[in-house]
């Protein structure tokens, strides 16, 4: 193959998508030598007009690669912020699970031994973990929520509470089942996944002061009233 026919045609030099990758420089230098077969150090003697080509092929496609860097660089980075329907979605998927944890709890057969029982509540709890967590992701402090937005947030939580206190209160009455299920360490599990909830709860509540604008009194109500049920539960899994 000729030089004349490879890689250093004029379309391929103007090209900046191009990368010196596609071309072995071996390859190139072979070509570019055939004039000259004489090996230096192994390798063929490039004649003058072959280096003056192989510079232009290099310089050509190293100023591609610095035109995409500096392309990169000057692209600003987008800042996703958090909208008031984040906030509305995160409450909602928390609800949800928080309602299928009731009914798990309620569909536990009393004193079961069925592993796909204790299996069910388990991946309850587990999934509260991940939905109250991601919660916690969707207060943006650099982007409060009106007064109006406020006032619906802090309904759904007042909503939010009752469930959360249900639930675990029937968890915690689930405790002595859970422990005669063969389940190896469900109730350890659960004991950890309420810790973690507990955690993501309160960077939820602490996260309203700086994301809307409910009374801090208000605020701190409502966590008085749901941590003493974590804390409650927290206890009855430890035992």
């Amino acid at each position: 193959m000729s030089a004349s026919t490879h890689a250093l045609s004029n379309d391929d030099l103007g090209t900046t998508g191009y990368f010196l990758s596609t071309i072995p420089l071996l390859e190139v230098i072979s070509e570019l030598s055939a004039e000259q077969p004489k090996k230096v150090l192994g390798y063929p003697e490039i004649s003058p007009s072959g280096w003056l080509q192989l510079t232009m092929l290099f310089n050509v496609k190293l100023a591609a690669l610095l035109s995409l860097a500096v392309l990169g660089l000057a692209s600003p980075v987008q800042i996703y912020r958090r909208e008031f329907a984040d906030v509305q979605e995160g409450l909602t998927r928390v609800t949800d699970s928080l309602n299928a944890l009731k009914d798990s709890i309620t569909a536990y057969p009393v004193q079961s031994t069925n592993p796909l029982d204790a299996i069910a509540v388990a991946s309850s709890v587990s999934a509260l973990v991940t939905d109250f967590t991601d919660a916690v992701t969707f207060l943006d402090a650099t982007n409060p929520l009106d007064a109006d937005q406020s006032a619906e947030v802090l309904a759904s939580v007042h909503t939010i509470v009752p469930v959360v206190n249900e639930s675990l209160s029937g968890l915690a009455q689930l405790k002595p089942s859970l422990d005669a299920n063969p389940v190896e360490d469900v109730t350890v599990a659960t004991q950890a996944s309420l810790i973690e909830i507990k955690d993501s709860a309160v960077k939820f509540v602490d996260g309203l002061n700086s994301t809307t604008t409910i009374p801090e009194t208000t605020i701190e109500s409502i966590k008085a009233d749901i941590f003493a049920s974590f804390d409650s539960a927290i206890a009855t899994f430890s035992a």
